[in-house]
């Protein structure tokens, strides 16, 4: 299958995932591999300045959503893994790949697809069996995220915490699965979903 052509854009942000080679778990500790996510941030960012949105790191691999204003964000990519695979080597010795390939990305450009990846994002370690709700999960940027972080959900934090942890089906997580192979993230949706769901206008 061939690679999709980058689209570099300020109007969208982007779902990104990125995982490990083989899908082998990282070779460190997740507190250790939780610094090294922020500091590959800190390092890109100085560089490439972004807006994160959303932020979960689980064991191997990671889930971001992200807009970039300069739209640019294959050159924040570049730095962002190629820091993060750095560390990992220096702090592990580990002396092959550490990202089984290039990152996946999707843009987001709807407000009900938005509110559905947001909640798939930080789901990811509820679903994964490792918590219960998602604000118990450390490794994320619901919890202890040192750097400004962008909300795209015009939620208070409660409301956000509850739309989060409605559990969805295999469905859902498919459609988003399917949605990350195309260009900008689709899937069907229909009306009385998004009027039963109440979801927020964003753009």
């Amino acid at each position: 299958m061939p690679r999709k052509l980058l689209i570099r854009t300020a109007d969208f942000p982007y779902h990104i995932v990125c995982r490990s080679r083989n899908r082998d778990w990282y070779d460190l500790p997740m507190k250790t591999m939780w610094k090294i996510a922020l500091n590959s941030f800190a390092f890109a960012m100085e560089k490439y300045p972004v807006e994160i949105n959303a932020f979960v790191l689980m064991s191997n691999h990671y889930h971001l959503l992200v807009t970039t204003p300069d739209a640019n964000i294959d050159k924040f990519m570049f730095e962002f893994n190629r820091k993060f695979s750095e560390l990992v080597r220096q702090n592990s010795g580990r002396i092959n790949q550490i990202f089984g390939g290039r990152y996946k990305w999707s843009l987001v450009k709807d407000h009900y697809y938005l509110s559905t990846v947001y909640r798939y994002i930080y789901r990811n370690p509820v679903d994964a069996g490792i918590v219960a709700k998602v604000e118990d999960f450390p490794y994320s940027s619901l919890n202890r995220f040192p750097f400004k972080l962008h909300d795209l959900l015009d939620y208070e934090r409660e409301e956000q915490l509850k739309f989060f942890n409605e559990k969805k089906g295999e469905n859902e997580r498919g459609l988003i699965r399917k949605g990350m192979r195309r260009k900008f993230f689709d899937a069907p949706v229909n009306r009385v979903t998004r009027e039963k769901e109440k979801l927020p206008t964003l753009f």
